[in-house]
């Protein structure tokens, strides 16, 4: 390939730097392509939409501090329309792909990262125009998000043959799960949502020393990071917590989260748990792995939906680099297996009686530090970004 020719352009449907994991993960991504990036002799530009003023200020801030970003054309496009109506929505949509289109042609990239749904259904129309390679990082089950939050039908069935007609344009899919039926000739490489090794550690020592510090080294600790979303079966795993802090009294939860802590204190009052038993707090991405670490378990509850059968949450990479065993459920189809698999936590079926498994759970992984290792080492070798950047890269670099 012409070296003049190596453009390559991410699309995000959202700011940089925002709550969530989304942001999050997009952050990871352009940081440690950066280095292939410059290894390859690509021309890399990142396209953001929706952005507020707010957002664009405080968004150009984080940028002159993210020397990664750097090497990275970027654009931040305002957003002009409030949210909410659907009427909204599609101007919202309509201006987005002239938009589009306007940028696609001044940075005239030989490839397209549509990072996310919304970003692959404003670029696909455009590829046999302008001749690019299109690659869509899958984040999800998009169409079953829609029925679960209650979609019309028409939305619905409007939504789904845009995402088939969109797909039919694609050269690469990158799926979160290595279990997505995408259909015949589609190729499709599992990328999980992998940690930022820089960010997250395990020191046993440092464990310790924390755990001492907040005189939890006699407690068993469980530790919930994330959101209050409907996926995250909140209320199970409260509901899990009230059973195994009956059982043992001297058992303590530690909820890491940057979103209002209500809904988690309404919860926590429902099941009776006492307020000396739960500490919520909210940290800096980079101080979240020093106060997890301590955890004996953390929290992944998931129910039966399609939506969580096709994800990877980041809070699991997370939590077995911070040296944290993982218990979850059978409904994330790559996870579960992967913990069976490696003795990397415990997976329980939802119940209204845990009495059985609790003892079990207790059992084996209070102050476990062989198996906080274990989880640990597995992550630097399977799960951090440094180590599966290259390889990654490597899908992207064969256009």
């Amino acid at each position: 390939m012409n070296s003049n020719n190596k453009k390559i352009l991410f699309l995000i449907y959202s700011p940089l730097f925002t709550k969530g994991g989304h942001s999050k993960n997009f952050l990871n991504l352009i940081k440690h392509f950066e280095p292939e990036i410059r290894k390859n002799n690509y021309e890399a530009a990142i396209l953001s939409y929706n952005n507020t003023a707010k957002d664009i200020s405080n968004n150009k801030l984080n940028i002159l501090d993210n020397t990664p970003l750097q090497t990275y054309k970027i654009k931040l496009l305002k957003r002009h329309l409030p949210a909410g109506k659907v009427v909204y929505k599609i101007m919202r949509y309509i201006l987005h792909f002239f938009q589009t289109f306007y940028w696609l042609i001044f940075y005239h990239p030989k490839i397209v990262y549509a990072y996310s749904d919304s970003s692959l259904y404003l670029s696909f129309a455009f590829k046999r125009l302008l001749n690019f390679k299109l690659i869509y990082d899958m984040r999800g089950d998009a169409i079953n998000e829609l029925k679960v939050q209650g979609a019309s039908n028409i939305y619905l069935k409007l939504s789904s043959y845009l995402n088939n007609l969109a797909l039919k344009f694609v050269d690469l899919i990158f799926t979160v799960t290595s279990e997505n039926k995408l259909g015949r000739g589609i190729t499709s490489v599992a990328k999980y949502n992998y940690y930022d090794g820089e960010t997250f550690l395990y020191s046993e020592k440092r464990a310790i020393e924390k755990k001492k510090e907040f005189k939890l080294e006699d407690k068993f600790v469980f530790v919930y990071t994330g959101n209050a979303h409907y996926y995250q079966f909140l209320e199970g795993t409260i509901k899990f917590y009230s059973q195994f802090q009956n059982k043992y009294p001297s058992s303590f939860f530690i909820i890491i989260t940057e979103y209002e802590s209500n809904k988690f204190v309404t919860l926590l009052n429902k099941y009776n748990i006492p307020a000396t038993s739960y500490l919520i707090t909210s940290l800096k991405q980079n101080e979240i792995a020093d106060l997890q670490q301590i955890a004996d378990m953390g929290f992944l509850l998931r129910e039966d939906l399609p939506l969580n059968h096709n994800s990877f949450p980041t809070k699991f990479a997370e939590y077995l680099a911070s040296g944290v065993p993982v218990l979850t459920t059978p409904h994330i189809h790559s996870i579960a297996p992967m913990i069976l698999e490696n003795n990397l936590g415990q997976v329980i079926e939802i119940k209204d009686d845990y009495s059985v498994v609790i003892p079990e759970i207790y059992r084996q992984y209070f102050h476990n530090l062989e198996n906080k290792m274990h989880c640990s080492e597995f992550a630097k070798s399977e799960l951090m970004w440094q180590k599966k950047a290259s390889d990654i890269f490597n899908f992207i670099n064969q256009f």
